[in-house]
């Protein structure tokens, strides 16, 4: 209970760290601060969700070398390891693009991959 009220004060401090740096910026208001905030907790997640896809692709090509006597799944299980190495490589770049993208108040949506329409 003690190590959540820790890690719950750290977060509160980095949010005040946060909102003060951007007080300084000029940001307009409070709910521009906690648009920032919430974009920068959202760009943690995704790396979270690229760390978690390496882990599950490379638990799935191991256990198809390992596991598996036919040698097609031994070749699908070793592609998958390939593409499973290839996920935190791809994750933090993103990561730090997005981050730097979102201090210099750029528009993250733009050039990314994030969808149709992005080249617009």
């Amino acid at each position: 209970m003690a190590t959540e009220k820790t890690e719950r004060g750290k977060a509160m401090a980095d949010g005040r760290k946060c909102a003060d740096s951007a007080k300084k910026e000029g940001w307009r208001n409070e709910s521009d601060i906690l648009a920032v905030s919430r974009t920068h907790m959202a760009n943690e997640r995704t790396l979270l969700a690229y760390l978690n896809t390496f882990l599950a692709m490379a638990a799935t090509a191991v256990a198809l070398i390992k596991f598996t006597n036919d040698i097609t799944f031994v070749n699908i299980g070793f592609v998958l390891l390939g593409f499973a190495v290839l996920m935190p490589v791809v994750g933090i770049f993103r990561f730090f693009r997005i981050k730097k993208m979102i201090n210099d108040n750029k528009p993250a949506a733009k050039g990314i991959g994030t969808g149709p329409g992005d080249d617009d």
